[in-house]
C-alpha cells in the first residue's frame, strides 16, 4: 500500500460521499488543508534569509506553489469530499511536488547546497517521516471506510507537515 492511490494522482477517491455530513465536526481536518498557507507565510516571513542561506533554490515560486495548495487541498479535501475532481488531481500533485521539495531540504546542507545548519533540518526531516507515515494510514483507514481514522490521520499529515516546516524555520541562522 502506497502513501497516495494511483486513484487518487488521477483525481478519482475512495471517500465516501455518506461521510460528507461529518465534515461538520470534522474542525481539525477542515482547517488542516489550511496548513500550506500557513507554511507559505512562515517561508515569506524568512525569504532574506533563505535566500542568503540557499540563493538559487526558487524560494519565491515555492511560497506561490504553497499559497496555492492551501486553495486546492481546502477544495480537493473539503469542497469535492467523496467525488472525483480535478482539484482532488492537483492537491496530490502539489502534495507530492512538497513532499520531495521537503526531503531536498533536508539534504541541501548535507551536500553543500545550503548554508544553514543541518540542525535546522531535523525537525522536518522528523515531521516529513512522521506525517508520510499518517498520510499512509490514513489512507489505509480510507481504504477500510474507517472515517473516525481517516479524518484524524489526515488532519495530521497536514499539521505535521506545517510543525515541521515552522520548527526548521526558526532554527535558521
Amino acid at each position: 500500500m502506497g502513501v497516495v492511490s494511483l486513484r487518487a494522482i488521477c483525481g478519482e477517491t475512495y471517500q465516501k460521499e455518506e461521510w460528507r455530513p461529518m465534515l461538520s465536526n470534522e474542525h481539525s481536518y477542515r482547517l488542516s488543508c489550511f496548513s500550506p498557507l500557513f507554511m507559505a507565510f512562515g517561508v515569506s516571513l524568512r525569504l532574506g534569509t533563505l535566500c542568503d542561506a540557499c540563493p538559487w533554490f526558487p524560494w519565491h515560486l515555492f511560497v506561490l506553489t504553497l499559497s496555492l495548495q492551501a486553495l486546492v487541498t481546502y477544495k480537493g479535501d473539503v469542497s469535492t469530499f467523496g467525488r472525483a475532481s480535478w482539484w482532488k488531481m492537483c492537491d496530490v500533485w502539489l502534495a507530492l511536488l512538497h513532499s520531495v521539495c521537503f526531503g531536498a531540504l533536508v539534504a541541501f546542507p548535507l551536500v553543500g547546497w545550503s548554508t544553514w545548519s543541518p540542525l535546522a533540518s531535523v525537525p522536518l526531516a522528523l515531521s516529513l517521516g512522521l506525517a508520510l507515515w499518517c498520510k499512509e494510514k490514513s489512507t489505509s483507514a480510507l481504504k477500510q471506510a474507517d472515517s473516525e481514522a481517516f479524518f484524524s490521520l489526515h488532519a495530521a499529515w497536514h499539521w505535521l507537515l506545517l510543525a515541521g516546516s515552522l520548527s526548521a524555520l526558526t532554527l535558521l541562522s
